[in-house]
This record gives C-alpha cells, structure tokens and sequence, in this order.
C-alpha cells in the first residue's frame, strides 16, 4: 500500500512545460511576424526607389529627345539657310603698300531661282588706301548692290574679316558704315565684323 502512494506522488506535472513551450512558440510567431513586416516594409522602400528611378529614367529620355528634335530642327534651319543664303566674305589686305578689300562670295544654292551668276561669284578687289573715306563707301556699297542684285529676296550673310594691322581707323569706320547702311535698306543683309591682328 505504502509503495502505491509513493508512485502517485512522483507522476509528473507538463502544466509548466507545456506553458514554456507555448511562450517560446508565441515568441516565434511574434518574431516571424516582426519580421515579415520588415521585410515588407523594405520591400515597399524598394519598388518606391525604383518607381522614382523610372519617373526619372523616362524625364531624362523625354528631355534627351526634346534635345534631339531641336538638334534635327537647327540642323534643318542651317541647310534650308545653306540652300538660299548668299555668304559674302570681305578681307583686307596690302598689296604694293595699298589697302584692299577684297569680295568672296559663296552660294549653296545653285539650283534655286535666284541663285547668283558665276560671275558674280568672281572675287573683287576694292582699293582703299588712295581714296577717300566717302569714295570708299560709296564704292563698296555699289559693289555690294551689284553683287546683291539678282539675289531678290535671297538671304544675305556678310562676313568682314578684319586684320587690324592693315587697315586704317578711317577706312575701318568707312567699311562699317557702308555695312551698317546696306543692312538698313536691305533687311534681308546681315553682317558681321571678324576682328583680329596678324604680324
């Protein structure tokens, strides 16, 4: 008899062990749950980089073909000017202790109606250095409007290249005004002065 309440008093009590288990068990699934957020969360984080990448990506490709169609406009503008445009080239030089200009003309148009003649397209020697500033105008505008005078309404680039060194200030300002004064009767003319000195 004794031997059998002995036993009984030794069986063994799970209560505790099963709450341990089932606390390390919820544990787990809090942890597992913390981090399935995290993960989420990063995952989130993620495709909202990557959507601003995109956003950006596809500005960067909208403004790099803008770039590109104005590109192709300017280089249409340039050969549609090449086409009509009548490029003269003005120099000074000294010959025999003589002041010169000298005209260069250049047409790209040569199947348009009014491209120029090929002998307007002769280089002409203007002589400054014994005339006067009046005779010099005067002489370089006729030049010019004879030049000009098959061109109607042909656009006109002219280009004075202009060595400092072997031209007087009178003459200089003599050639500037005859320019300035074509330009303003004609306003298809425009002009430019290349200034620059050689030895």
């Amino acid at each position: 008899m004794k031997m059998r309440r002995k036993n009984r008093n030794k069986e063994i009590n799970l209560t505790p062990l099963l709450d341990v288990l089932f606390s390390i068990l919820v544990i787990i699934m809090l942890g597992a749950y913390s981090n399935e957020e995290a993960l989420k969360n990063d995952h989130e984080q993620q495709i909202q980089k990557l959507t601003r990448q995109a956003a950006s990506l596809e500005e960067e490709k909208n403004t790099l073909q803008n770039d590109k169609m104005i590109l192709e406009n300017q280089l249409d503008s340039y050969d549609s000017f090449l086409e009509s445009a009548l490029i003269l080239t003005i120099s000074n030089i000294i010959t025999e202790q003589r002041h010169e200009l000298v005209l260069s003309c250049a047409s790209f148009g040569d199947e348009s109606p009014s491209a120029i003649s090929k002998s307007q397209l002769k280089d002409r020697h203007l002589i400054m250095g014994t005339q006067s500033v009046e005779y010099i105008k005067a002489n370089l505008e006729d030049t010019i409007r004879e030049i000009l005078s098959s061109t109607e309404k042909q656009p006109v680039y002219i280009v004075f290249h202009c060595d400092r060194t072997k031209i007087y200030s009178v003459e200089y300002d003599a050639v500037n005004e005859a320019l300035q004064n074509l330009q303003r009767q004609k306003k298809e003319i425009f002009y430019k002065i290349e200034s620059e000195e050689t030895s």
